[in-house]
Order: C-alpha cells, then sequence, then structure tokens
C-alpha cells in the first residue's frame, strides 16, 4: 500500500467533509495539517519570500519535523492543490480579510486619521478613489472620522484635497509645500553638492573602499580599538543613495574615527597589497587641516538636521510645531562655529601627523627637504589657522542658510510665519486676526496648474474654501471657546505629565466635540491648518516595500495579492495561534474560491510510481 492516511477515520472524504466530521480525532488532524500549511504561507510573508517557494518550504518541514503533515500530505495533496498557484491564491485572500479585520478593529477607537496617496494624473481621479474609500470605510465602522492629515504627492495633498470630501473633512494647503520635512533634508544636500562635496566624497569613498574587503575591515576594527575610539570596532555605516541619515552618519563615523581611519589606511598602504596604493591617497588627503575642519563643521550641521528630522516625523507634530522646530535649527545652523571643539581638532592633527611615514630625504638630491610629514605645512600660527578656518565655516554655514531659505519659499514662510496665531488666537485684537494672511488664502479662489506624469497639463481655479463673512460672524463664539479649551487642554496635559503648550491638534479635538456646530467655519479652517505634515519618509517605505515584494519571482502576482503582500510586510503584525485558526477557517469556509483543493482523501492499493508530490 503506496498511501497511508494518517487520519485514522471510517469514512474517507474530502477536506471539508472531514472537518465537519463527529469525530474529534478527525476533525483535528485535518486542522492541525491545515494549520501548518497557513503557518508556512504566514512565514512567507513575514520573510518576503516568493509565493512559489510554499512547496520547498513544506518539504524542509518534511524533512526537519515529520510531523503528522507529512502523510497527511502524501494522500491530501496528490494533485498539490494545497500550494498550487489556486491555493495559494486562495491562502493570500484568508489573510486579507484577517488584515482587514485586525485593521478595523484598531478604527474603532480612532477619530482622526491620514491618508496617503500618490496622483498619476488628473485630481479627479485620486480624489474619487478617497471619496469611495471614506464612504466604505465610515460605513463599516459605522462613525465620522475626521481626516487631518496630508498626501505624500503635492499634486495629491494639495489639489485633490482643495477639491474637498464635503469640504470641511479634508483639509488642504493651497501651496506646494509637500515633504515639509524632506525639504530640509534637500537643504542639506545643496549643501554637500556645492560646499562640501570634495570632503564628502572622499569620506563616502573612503568608508566604501573599508566595506569592500573584509580584511580592511578588519583592520579598521583594530585601530578602533587601539586608538580607543571603539571597544570591539564600531559598525562601518554602509552606502545608501535614499537614507537619509546616511549623510549625518557617515560625517559622525569620520570625525569620530578620523585617527583611527587614518591608521588603518597607513597600514594598508604599507602592506603593499591590492588597494594600497588606494589607500595611501586616502590616508595624504584624509590628514589635510582644511578637510578635517570640514568634517567638523559637516558633522556638526548635519546633526542638527537629523534632530530636525527626527522632531518632525512625529505624526502628531502639525505645521505650527513644524514652524518652531525649523526656526530653532535655523538658529542651531547660524551658531554650528561656536560648537567646534578646536582643542579636539589641533589634537587630531597631530596624532594623525605624527602617525604618517616620515619622508626619507634622498642622497645627493638637489631637491629641497622639509621636515614635515607628506609636506604638510606646520608653520601657521594657531590663531591664524583658526581665522582662516572659520572664514571657511561661515562660507559652509551660509550655503546651508541660503537653501534652506530657497528650499522653504515664499509661499512656505506665509503659513510658517503666521500659523502661530491660531494656538493664542485670544491674545489678538479682530482686526489682526480676519487680515492674517492665511485667512485670506483660503477665503479667495485657488487656481491650480499641474503637470501630470502622462505630460498632460491641468488647470482649474476652485471657489474659496472659507466664507469670511461666516468667520468674521462666529469669531466672538470662537473666543469663548478657546478660553475654555485652553484650561481644559492644560489640565488634561498636567494630568498626564505632558508638555503643557496648547498645539493646533489640541484645538482641533477640543472644537471637534464642543464647536463642530457653533462654530462651523472656524472648525474647518483649524481642520485645514492642523494638517500633519507627512514626509517622503513616511511613504518611501511603502515604496520600498512594494519595490522588495515585486520582484522577479513574483512578476506574475494579482493585485490582490500583491497588496496583501505589502500590507502584511509595511504592517508587521503579530500572528497568534488564535489569528491562524480564523485564517483556516476562512480558508476552508469557502472551498468554490478553489474547487481543486476539495479533493477526496482515499486509500491507493496499486503500487504504480506515478508521482504524488
Amino acid at each position: 500500500m503506496k498511501y497511508e492516511s494518517k487520519l485514522h477515520s471510517v469514512t474517507y472524504g474530502t477536506i471539508i467533509e472531514q472537518l465537519n466530521s463527529t469525530k474529534f480525532n478527525t476533525r483535528e488532524a485535518s486542522l492541525d495539517c491545515l494549520r501548518s500549511v497557513a503557518r508556512s504561507c504566514i512565514f512567507l510573508l513575514q520573510q518576503e519570500f516568493a509565493f512559489m517557494n510554499l512547496k520547498d518550504l513544506i518539504k524542509l518541514q518534511q524533512l526537519n519535523l515529520s510531523e503528522p503533515i507529512v502523510r497527511w500530505l502524501s494522500v491530501a495533496n496528490k494533485k498539490e492543490s494545497y500550494w498550487s498557484g489556486e491555493s495559494r491564491a486562495d491562502w493570500l485572500i484568508s489573510v486579507q480579510k484577517w488584515l482587514w479585520k485586525k485593521q478595523l478593529q484598531e478604527l474603532q477607537d480612532v477619530t482622526y486619521i491620514t491618508i496617503i496617496a500618490d496622483e498619476t494624473c488628473d485630481v479627479m481621479a485620486i480624489y474619487n478613489v478617497i471619496n469611495e474609500f471614506l464612504f466604505e470605510l465610515e460605513k463599516q465602522l459605522g462613525k465620522k472620522l475626521i481626516l487631518i492629515g496630508q498626501c505624500f504627492d503635492g499634486a495629491s495633498a494639495l489639489r485633490c484635497q482643495a477639491q474637498g470630501h464635503v469640504r470641511s473633512r479634508i483639509s488642504t494647503f493651497a501651496l506646494y509645500i509637500h515633504c515639509r520635512s524632506h525639504l530640509i533634508n534637500l537643504c542639506v544636500k545643496d549643501t554637500l553638492t556645492r560646499e562640501f562635496f570634495k570632503s564628502h566624497d572622499l569620506i563616502h569613498k573612503t568608508l566604501v573602499f573599508f566595506n569592500d574587503s573584509s580584511q580592511q575591515l578588519n583592520i579598521l576594527k583594530q585601530s578602533q580599538v587601539i586608538h580607543g575610539t571603539s571597544k570591539e570596532g564600531a559598525r562601518v555605516p554602509r552606502a545608501s543613495e535614499t537614507r537619509w541619515v546616511y549623510h549625518c552618519q557617515i560625517a559622525n563615523f569620520a570625525w569620530t574615527h578620523l585617527v583611527a581611519i587614518v591608521s588603518a589606511l597607513i597600514q594598508i598602504g604599507e602592506s603593499n597589497a591590492d588597494g594600497s596604493d588606494t589607500a595611501n591617497g586616502y590616508a595624504i588627503r584624509f590628514v589635510n587641516e582644511i578637510f578635517m575642519y570640514e568634517v567638523g563643521i559637516m558633522k556638526i550641521i548635519l546633526e542638527h538636521a537629523k534632530a530636525f528630522l527626527k522632531q518632525t516625523e512625529n505624526r502628531t507634530t502639525t505645521f505650527d510645531k513644524f514652524s518652531r522646530c525649523l526656526d530653532s535649527t535655523v538658529v542651531r545652523i547660524k551658531n554650528a562655529l561656536s560648537e567646534f571643539d578646536y582643542d579636539t581638532y589641533n589634537q587630531k592633527i597631530k596624532v594623525c601627523r605624527d602617525a604618517l611615514p616620515v619622508t626619507q630625504r634622498a642622497p645627493y638630491s638637489t631637491r629641497s627637504y622639509r621636515s614635515t610629514n607628506n609636506n604638510l605645512n606646520q608653520d601657521n600660527t594657531n590663531a591664524d589657522m583658526q581665522t582662516d578656518l572659520n572664514s571657511f565655516g561661515t562660507k559652509f554655514i551660509n550655503s546651508t542658510l541660503q537653501s534652506i531659505d530657497e528650499r522653504f519659499g515664499e509661499d512656505s514662510r506665509i503659513i510658517m510665519d503666521n500659523i502661530s496665531m491660531f494656538t493664542k488666537l485670544n491674545e489678538y485684537n479682530n482686526d489682526e486676526v480676519l487680515k492674517n494672511p492665511l485667512i485670506n488664502l483660503y477665503c479667495s479662489p485657488m487656481h491650480y496648474n499641474h503637470k501630470g506624469t502622462d505630460h498632460k497639463v491641468y488647470e482649474r481655479t476652485d471657489e474659496p474654501l472659507l466664507c469670511f463673512r461666516n468667520l468674521e460672524k462666529e469669531l466672538p463664539q470662537l473666543r469663548v471657546l478657546l478660553k475654555t479649551s485652553k484650561n481644559d487642554i492644560q489640565e488634561k496635559k498636567e494630568n498626564n505629565g505632558m508638555d503643557d503648550e496648547v498645539c493646533l491638534l489640541d484645538v482641533v479635538k477640543f472644537l471637534s466635540v464642543n464647536g463642530q456646530y457653533l462654530v462651523p467655519e472656524w472648525f474647518k479652517l483649524y481642520q485645514i491648518l492642523t494638517t500633519l505634515p507627512i514626509g517622503s519618509n513616511e511613504c518611501e517605505r511603502s515604496f520600498s516595500t512594494l519595490q522588495r515584494i515585486k520582484t522577479k519571482l513574483r512578476n506574475k502576482l494579482s493585485s490582490t495579492a500583491l497588496e496583501t503582500a505589502v500590507k502584511f510586510s509595511i504592517l508587521k503584525p503579530h500572528v497568534t495561534e488564535a489569528d491562524l485558526d480564523d485564517i483556516v477557517q476562512n480558508f476552508v469556509m469557502h472551498p468554490g474560491r478553489a474547487k481543486a483543493r476539495n479533493i477526496y482523501i482515499y486509500i491507493q492499493n496499486n503500487y504504480d510510481d506515478s508521482d504524488d508530490e
């Protein structure tokens, strides 16, 4: 007997029949085997493996574990129905249903949501999608949601939402200032490519040089331990074109381990092995006083930029907080020279010079001889050198500040310079409030001119989002509400041990409960002003996940399967045994989705050599 079922049951039938059997052992044995297949499918999703590897993964389980699934599959899976393409798609549908169920559970306690969208053509397309999505979502949740977030793409973030979902529920910026937090990163890149390019490029190439060889990397780690910059050898940052912290990482690494890097390069150069000439060239350039100074200034500027990005990537960072963070970052960058430690700088220069091999004078040479290592000039006094270096540093700092002014243009400054008024509106009189440029902006028609990815130009003029007369009429009532909200918000924050400063998001939450119908026009304005700055990093995680998932092995995935795989990788949910049972139950309750898996389990008495795998 070639095939023998592990399920000791008098009646052999389909899997569905066995799961509905009155015999406990039969029912549980089938469920255990289905859980094993489901667990394998979940593992593929978690590790982002190709789904066609499901069969190989189960075979590996057979070899290593020898669980009941081994003999069960030999009978139940004669036609490969449980790891076939049709069945794999069925498993993914069950996982998708489970994911959506988990998301709905989380959204039950949510009032404010953010939508990240990307626009490919006309604004109406993405508007209709968002409109339908919100309608279905609110229908399933049985409640209304307040949308306070923005999209990634400038067109979808600004123009789509200007048209509005019932106007008061999708907030808008009529200015092209998408990816606000990403702009500071662009400013840093401007400075790196214009002023710091040679120094930044040298650091980048040197670290890539170390990473290209494990032997060279070990020499660097040993040098770090010897010079006391790291106990076990710090990890060298990996090169990246998209990771925004990479620039800060390599500048910080180069400054911290400068002596160790020079020492390692000299050691590699003296070995006369492959790469020795390259190492010698890097070592000589690293010991240049100007280069060392640039690394120190670069480190300070990039650390401030990194701190700013960390602050603004918080999902509760509204534009009023963003404006304060940007202003404080500009002040810190202006004062970068005062943070530079010249004592540490001079000490690094001395140690690096001493590490360089002394150039011996050739016999009978007619050339002049300098006693300094590698012709480095040591005759300048520290005072003169510091003056010269300060002029370099001022140039770099001014370049960064100029880039910030260029990137955050006039339109952006209108918002950042005028938005803080609305967190302390009662401190201003009626004329000052109503003459705020932002109120004038949203009470005026908006004209859009957008070039889509299809190279077509779309133009549209929208009606004003707000009515100035209504704002003026509701202002006295708003002042009363804001006075009450300030005391209420501060009391809650004190009880929770939080910063007692009132922000726009706090005001919106208060008005959504207490003033949505008393001051509806002002509530719309605050929704607009409370738009959260969704940076490019937030969306790039989704895009990079999509790129990883859709490899050559997965290029035939349907849109549903691709959506499930990407969503699982982004959410990274914890799958319990109870969750696994939900997925299995959904799988077996819909046999019509994959009829091939509903085959009969039987005992085959013939001994033919047919392949049952």
